[in-house]
């Protein structure tokens, strides 16, 4: 994301969100999210490195549209359209992904290759 906004010539505040998915009845999917962001009257542009089943990202654009923002527009590093398991399109868009797990630039697994300064493709989540 800061590479991103390095590049936007408007004025931008950043506002982070950790959501939280909760499976506790195998018929509804919880999500739970902070802080809560004041987006009334305003264009978001939500950011995500990695967009898979897009629930958890449907979620947010929908919440923050109902809480009054002017538009809610989507920015992904990867997109990996293979695993949706909803209709989604990002607005913006890096790369498209089919590999099943990568590593570096800030994603992976915990203390596996998230600090790589490049993104690099494994064949599948590595176990232990």
């Amino acid at each position: 994301m800061a590479d991103l906004v390095r590049e936007l010539r408007v004025p931008v505040v950043c506002q982070f969100v950790k959501p939280e998915l909760k499976d506790s009845n195998p018929n509804t999917t919880e999500i739970f999210y902070s802080p809560e962001v004041d987006v009334q009257g305003q264009d978001v542009l939500l950011v995500e490195a990695l967009v898979q089943s897009g629930v958890t990202t449907e979620f947010l654009m929908r919440n923050l549209h109902g809480r009054g923002a002017a538009s809610v527009r989507l920015a992904t590093l990867l997109d990996k359209q293979s695993a949706r398991r909803i209709p989604l399109q990002p607005d913006y868009f890096g790369f498209l992904l089919n590999e099943s797990f990568v590593v570096g630039y800030g994603l992976g697994a915990p203390h596996l290759g998230r600090t790589l300064p490049y993104i690099a493709a494994r064949p599948e989540v590595p176990r232990g």
